[in-house]
């Protein structure tokens, strides 16, 4: 290989190198070993460290602007929900200026949560819709208790039993048709279906 071509091949391989192309990568496009490759890089003065701070900080900064301005009307975990889908990484995005306080955003979108099932909506309708991470009834209604938004008592059902958050109508006619009518299970059901009457979960019973 003449001077010119040379300093031909330095001048792509620095290109490609500059984005992102790997050591196995550029030694199949120039057929030269690894080894080489690294000489070639020491030679012409490239870091592959530096080249991958530079790439990660072009595609990462503007992202973290972009998702920084997202989490003023949005909860943080639908924004991390959406940033694994597109296959990013938080850890890069803090890195690059996205900034977040996780438990004061936990503390917005648990009264986010309370607000909204206290103005109507059923735990279930909450989990259903998707609420910022939750993804169990009980795990609204460990919130709910929490912020002091409960519409439902919780009712010891039995001895050394933690309770239930439900209506106490419909515990008293559970109680009733099990006990005095001794009822199964299934039976209560379905006189309770036919009665209307729903779980707090908005579920029929």
């Amino acid at each position: 290989m003449n001077q010119k071509e040379l300093i031909e091949r330095n001048i792509k391989l620095k290109e490609l190198a500059e984005k992102g192309a790997s050591y196995p990568e550029l030694g199949k496009i120039f057929n030269v070993s690894i080894q080489r490759i690294a000489q070639i890089f020491e030679e012409l003065g490239l870091s592959r460290k530096k080249i991958k701070y530079k790439l990660e900080k072009e595609k990462y900064e503007p992202l973290a602007q972009k998702y920084n301005e997202t989490l003023k009307n949005r909860c943080f975990y639908d924004v991390r929900s959406e940033i694994t889908k597109e296959g990013l990484s938080l850890h890069k995005l803090k890195r690059f200026g996205f900034k977040y306080e996780k438990i004061k955003l936990i503390e917005i979108r648990n009264k986010k949560v309370a607000l909204t099932y206290k103005n109507g909506k059923t735990a279930k309708e909450l989990i259903d819709i998707g609420v910022c991470g939750i993804k169990s009834v009980s795990g609204i209604y460990m919130i709910t208790k929490k912020e002091k938004s409960q519409k439902f008592p919780m009712i010891k059902t039995g001895k050394g039993s933690l309770g239930v958050y439900e209506d106490k109508k419909l515990i008293k006619r559970l109680i009733y048709l099990r006990e005095k009518r001794n009822l199964h299970y299934n039976e209560i059901c379905e006189i309770m279906n036919k009665e209307g009457y729903r779980t707090v979960s908005g579920k029929l019973l």
